[in-house]
């Protein structure tokens, strides 16, 4: 049932029950009044009858004492009847024989044992009598008056009822227009509500394209359209070539004003019955239901060419470039989702090599395969905290005792098994989502120091920190957020930074540095040896540590050239009054060495490697090197 209808028959219901409602009770407080008038008049007969009664010398009623009454005290239409307690009957007035039926009516609604009242109507004939009953003082009569409803009561009663009827019927008329009207307005704004929400279903609220639903509604128009005809199409995949840079260096809102750009550019060059739909970020798909090989590769060709065309966007000229996969249907797969992730991979290859666009090839395939499969579920794991968070203890050299503990983040893939940080960060890395790996890392790490807090360690927890979360002007207060949600001192968290992060932009990566300092962070640069050490990270950069890489720790005992390297970065850390950590310990001979060197804190496999929280937690509990019980916050500027 249309929603106008079901307003209109809602409308009418609730109109008729509230006109017969009101209606009845308007004709209900009518006729009481009209009976009380009645009343009122017989009321007055009746007492004035009773004190001519009082005033009378006779204690007798006779027939003729009765018309006498009738005649002076009542009107042609009023009936006395009079009856006494021995059975005597007397009638004055109209004594014909509706009279008698009257009187005859009242004697025996009154012989029934519940009959109390001492006024009411009456009909007979098609007339309507009001009567009321008395009784005549200091006798035993009692006398009742029986009064004709004239007739204009009945014509107000059937004006009344006429009346409420036509009212009624032009209520129940502008209702139905009403409603109509109403429905009619309700239903133009929920239709255009509607369409407004399938369009947001179905488009990119950016750019206006159709978005991934309504790509894949053509993919399947077109794969019908395909088997039918058995043209083959294609499906074109494009990402924006360092367009993440772009963003971060020149705004979100340059890089969307860019992203519209680009969509009228490639649009300019489509067909009437291409699709082009953006899929989120830089990411574009194109459609080109009927096209074959050579259509396809010259299309991509085009659309390359014409973004490298330069152009304004808030008087910044750019010139952009892109990367584009493209797979065919029925070939390369058989539904939309295998042709979606077959676009991806051949994009994802043209990216690697730099060649701007490449076809799809199965025997390229395998190892982008795990690499796509790897970044869908990265994303899940991040989003779903199926990551592991485990813990390897430092430990400082002069008091045998664990000061901190650095968090590394592992994956245990459901199907894919155990997955190592040096293949899946670079992913993150890769993709933007490291920033969340690194928050989710961190969160993790900082409530568990809390939990070690709470058991009386008052440990570090050093937690590293991307290169793209360096660059991130907006790290530092988002991090401190997390921070305080969890409440744990800021002296507790040391972050760990290496020199390729610093390297990529110094100046920026200062700025975050110095309010992340502000903020009660330690600092320390890892790997430290590894790049292109700089005394500038020293002399300029709020560093509190040294770490140094544990290539140079492995071969220390067979090497003269790393002892030297160790022992002038432990000299060159405590000449800036920063303390220095070896990690990569894994023998008793590398540990004394360290220690002769005046190293500070070690970390290595020859304590323990690293642990799930639980595990860890035992260990410190049991171990030679557990926490000291109680550590000042002094102390804690180790790491």
């Amino acid at each position: 049932m249309k929603f106008s209808t079901q307003l209109v028959l809602s409308t009418l219901s609730i109109t008729a029950l509230s006109i017969t409602v009101f209606g009845s009770v308007a004709y209900w407080i009518i006729d009481n009044n009209l009976n009380h008038k009645q009343h009122e008049v017989l009321e007055h007969t009746v007492n004035t009858v009773q004190k001519y009664w009082n005033n009378s010398d006779t204690n007798t009623l006779d027939q003729s004492l009765l018309n006498k009454m009738h005649e002076k005290f009542s009107a042609p239409d009023t009936i006395f009847l009079v009856e006494s307690t021995d059975g005597g009957l007397f009638l004055a007035g109209d004594t014909n024989q509706t009279a008698i039926e009257l009187a005859t009516k009242l004697i025996s609604a009154f012989e029934k044992p519940d009959a109390t009242k001492d006024h009411g109507s009456l009909a007979l004939n098609d007339k309507n009598y009001h009567w009321l009953i008395s009784h005549l003082p200091n006798s035993p009569y009692s006398i009742t008056l029986l009064k004709l409803n004239p007739s204009s009561h009945q014509q107000i009663r059937t004006k009344l009822g006429m009346r409420l009827f036509t009212t009624s019927l032009i209520i129940i008329w502008l209702s139905v227009w009403l409603s109509l009207f109403l429905g009619s307005m309700i239903s133009k704004r929920l239709k255009e509500k509607n369409d407004e929400l399938k369009h947001q279903a179905l488009h990119d609220s950016l750019t206006g394209l159709g978005n991934r639903n309504q790509l894949f509604n053509y993919l399947h128009q077109a794969q019908l359209e395909s088997n039918r005809t058995k043209k083959p199409f294609a499906l074109l995949l494009l990402d924006i070539d360092n367009f993440k840079e772009i963003n971060d260096a020149l705004g979100h809102h340059f890089g969307d004003q860019m992203l519209k750009k680009i969509s009228r550019i490639i649009q300019r060059i489509l067909r009437k019955n291409d699709l082009l739909a953006r899929l989120g970020g830089d990411e574009f798909a194109i459609l080109l239901p009927g096209t074959g090989n050579k259509k396809a590769i010259e299309c991509a060709k085009n659309i390359l060419a014409s973004l490298k065309t330069s152009f304004n966007v808030r008087d910044i000229r750019i010139e952009s470039s892109a990367s584009i996969g493209i797979a065919f249907y029925p070939q390369d797969g058989s539904d939309a989702e295998i042709l979606l992730q077959r676009a991806d991979i051949a994009m994802y290859q043209a990216k690697q090599t730099r060649s701007n666009y490449v076809i799809y090839d199965q025997s390229k395939d395998s190892n982008n395969v795990r690499q796509l499969t790897l970044m869908n579920d990265l994303r899940y794991a991040i989003k779903n905290s199926r990551l592991d968070v485990h813990y390897q203890p430092l430990i400082n050299q002069k008091t045998e005792h664990t000061v901190a503990a650095e968090a590394l983040v592992r994956w245990n893939h459901p199907e894919l098994g155990n997955i190592s940080p040096e293949e899946f960060i670079p992913i993150a890395e890769r993709t933007g989502i490291v920033r969340k790996l690194t928050f989710a890392v961190a969160k993790q790490a900082m409530l568990d120091c809390k939990k070690w807090r709470d058991m009386g360690y008052d440990m570090k927890v050093a937690i590293n920190i991307s290169t793209h979360c360096l660059q991130d002007l907006s790290f530092p207060k988002k991090l401190n957020q997390i921070l305080q949600a969890i409440g744990v001192p800021a002296y507790n968290i040391e972050l760990e930074i290496t020199e390729t992060a610093l390297m990529q932009d110094v100046s920026r990566a200062r700025l975050v540095l110095q309010e992340l300092n502000q903020a009660g962070f330690s600092l320390s640069i890892d790997d430290f040896g590894t790049g292109f050490s700089s005394l500038a990270y020293l002399k300029d950069l709020p560093v509190d540590t040294l770490k140094i890489d544990k290539s140079f720790i492995f071969d220390m005992d067979n090497n003269e050239d790393n002892m030297a390297i160790v022992q002038t970065i432990i000299e060159l850390a405590h000449n800036f009054n920063c303390r220095v950590i070896a990690e990569g310990v894994e023998t008793k001979r590398s540990l004394e060495q360290l220690e002769s060197l005046g190293n500070d804190i070690v970390q290595g496999f020859y304590f323990s490697r690293p642990l799930p929280f639980k595990e860890l937690s035992q260990w410190l509990k049991k171990s030679e090197w557990n926490p000291a019980s109680t550590v000042k916050k002094n102390e804690l500027k180790i790491v």
